[in-house]
């Protein structure tokens, strides 16, 4: 039996979902005979691209269209949709890259087209084909033949040449909007004669992420595991997903600080067989998920959205746990990562500081890694400075226990007319006070960057001085590398992964 992708396939432009403004032009286009020589697709995967390249295809030669539209019952048409016109060749990019392959495919242009009007290229993936191979397809498009109409597809727009891009008409198809994705799920329901449970079909269409194909190949799925009603739990044990109710366990438990019952979802999850990497996965765009649904002020049932800290805390686990995705790369068994990422996140220390930041007000959160912290306590040592430079404005009765106290009030009162800049300033930490001059370390080079902007410094400046009194002057540096240091990137690359071993070693010896 078919996928439903393609057993119901579209045959007719009004049949395809979602590119309306793609489908109507090219109607246009065929109904006034103001057919391109060379047509380019570009967009995400499953929206619809070769479909499209297809029914353009069998329209070029259609006996007896209409309007737009291909009739689909003349015998070009049959055999179009059987792939047995001639006239039409299908090239997949993806392995007919080499310039050898373009020059076999222009050795063939030239001769008349044998069952229809045209003949029809469908180069499929064609960011796939090599520099030789994109000059040698140049050409071709350069000096068209008045009966070859050229169709290319890809997913990766940016890595096909501009000289190819000016020869041709460009597309862009979008991904589905969930109105657009149930729609099309419901005809296919119908088509099938068969029901799916509400809660199934949100999974659908949010897993899909906007794909049409994604979501047909998940309804197939489900369709075969029974003949009666499908619900979600089905499908996630079927397709070896972590259930709903585990990772809101785990992020629950990861909001509160509560690091036994973290690692027990996790190794819960591992027992069960369950991949580490799924389970990341899975756990951010939950959590990313909430965190909008907090913002937005939309329902959400998760248990961990209705726990005091979620606002504050969601974000950085999702950074956290995004981190843990790609330390997957750098640790010798995956369950090392996870398990380091909720060390990270329920450390006692920064767990109980962030705790009292969401009870009270907006206090500038410690970093959940303890690496970092290591760091942090080096650079205070090594740019320690004299105790009546370092620890206050002489004669001024500012120091730096006094700015730490007002750091709050500084956030919020930046809040109310630039909310960037106050979370910006929640993520750093005043370090020290030498002379007029209060350092700040940033341990993000955005921040600091941010801040080296007198724009944006500047009203800081003014709103310090109205709390302490006195004229501060604001100088950001990086805490890993100093004020005066600056590393390349492949340094700093280096210095994480060693970082991260580091801390691993000390997560579990």
């Amino acid at each position: 039996m078919p996928t439903l992708y393609r057993q119901y396939r579209p045959q007719l432009f009004g049949d395809l979902f979602g590119q309306e403004h793609i489908t109507k032009t090219l109607e246009r286009a065929l109904e006034t005979g103001r057919v391109a020589h060379a047509y380019l697709f570009h967009g995400p995967r499953g929206t619809g691209k070769t479909t499209t390249a297809r029914i353009l295809a069998k329209r070029l030669n259609c006996l007896k269209p209409k309007g737009g539209e291909p009739c689909n019952k003349c015998k070009l048409c049959l055999a179009a949709q059987n792939n047995q016109n001639m006239d039409i060749i299908e090239i997949d990019a993806a392995s007919n890259r080499g310039i050898d392959d373009i020059r076999a495919l222009k050795d063939g242009i030239g001769t008349r087209p044998s069952m229809g009007k045209y003949k029809v290229y469908v180069i499929d993936e064609v960011h796939m084909l090599t520099n030789e191979a994109f000059t040698a397809l140049l050409k071709t498009l350069e000096e068209p033949v008045r009966h070859a109409v050229f169709i290319l597809a890809t997913t990766e727009f940016h890595k096909v040449p501009e000289t190819i891009l000016s020869r041709c008409q460009v597309f862009r198809f979008r991904r589905a909007t969930d109105k657009e994705l149930s729609a099309r799920l419901g005809f296919l329901l119908k088509q099938e004669k068969r029901e799916v449970d509400g809660e199934a079909l949100e999974f659908i269409i949010r897993r899909s992420d906007g794909c049409y194909r994604d979501a047909e190949s998940l309804l197939g799925q489900m369709l075969t595991l029974q003949d009666g009603l499908v619900a979600v739990g089905d499908l996630t044990d079927f397709l070896g997903l972590p259930p709903r109710e585990m990772i809101d366990q785990f992020l629950t438990a990861l909001v509160r600080g509560e690091s036994a019952p973290a690692l027990a979802a996790a190794d819960d999850a591992f027992a069960r067989g369950l991949d580490p990497e799924q389970f990341l996965q899975e756990s951010i765009v939950m959590a990313r998920d909430g965190a909008l649904d907090l913002i937005k002020k939309e329902k959400n049932d998760a248990a961990f959205v209705r726990e005091a800290a979620a606002l504050v805390r969601l974000p950085l686990i999702i950074r956290t746990l995004i981190q843990a995705t790609q330390d997957l790369a750098y640790v010798p068994q995956p369950m090392i990562a996870l398990h380091l990422a909720i060390v990270v996140l329920t450390n006692d220390s920064v767990n109980t500081a962030r705790t009292v930041n969401t009870v009270n007000t907006a206090q500038p959160l410690p970093d959940a890694s303890p690496f970092l912290q290591n760091n942090r306590k080096t650079q205070s040592v090594n740019n320690a400075q004299p105790a009546h430079k370092a620890t206050g404005i002489e004669g001024s009765g500012i120091n730096l226990e006094r700015v730490k106290s007002i750091w709050p009030q500084l956030i919020n009162k930046v809040k109310e007319t630039n909310p960037v800049a106050s979370t910006f300033l929640r993520a750093m930490e005043p370090s020290a006070i030498n002379g007029k001059a209060l350092q700040v370390q940033a341990f993000y080079a955005l921040h600091r960057n941010f801040f080296e902007k007198d724009q944006n410094k500047q009203p800081i400046e003014v709103i310090l001085r109205e709390l302490l009194g006195d004229k501060v002057v604001m100088r950001c540096f990086m805490a890993e590398t100093g004020p005066a240091t600056s590393v390349t990137v492949q340094d700093k690359q280096k210095k994480q992964e060693q970082d991260l071993m580091m801390a691993v070693k000390e997560a579990f010896g």
